[in-house]
Parts: C-alpha cells; sequence; structure tokens
C-alpha cells in the first residue's frame, strides 16, 4: 500500500524563540517555500547526516 507524502507528516506544536522563528522564516522566504517544509527539510538532512534514526524519514524538496 502506497502513502502519500501528507500521511507521513504529523502535526504538531512546538514553542520557539522569536529570533529562532524569524530567521526560519528569513531563510525560506529566500528560498520562496514554506518555512515549515524548510524547517522539516533542514532537520531531516540533519537526521540524515547524523546515520541515527533515519528510519522512515521522507522528506521531499518543493521545486523552485
Amino acid at each position: 500500500m502506497m502513502m502519500c507524502i501528507e500521511e507521513l507528516r504529523q502535526l504538531i506544536a512546538i514553542r520557539l524563540d522569536a529570533r529562532v522563528l524569524r530567521w526560519f522564516k528569513s531563510l525560506a522566504a529566500k528560498r520562496r517555500v514554506p518555512y515549515q517544509s524548510h524547517m522539516n527539510e533542514l532537520l531531516a538532512g540533519e537526521n540524515e547526516k547524523s546515520g541515527v534514526g533515519g528510519v522512515g524519514i521522507h522528506h521531499v524538496r518543493p521545486a523552485l
């Protein structure tokens, strides 16, 4: 059974420092992608680099 990418994502609530959120939004704006998608992409990349817990991690790079 094939799952679409939206089924793999989970809605969460997270508290971030205002400056950290501004930084993520700024980075995402430069790439013209939603900041949540950019945040997910960065975290997934770090997960892959660490070599820990990569099972089940799937991310799609947004078209630019």
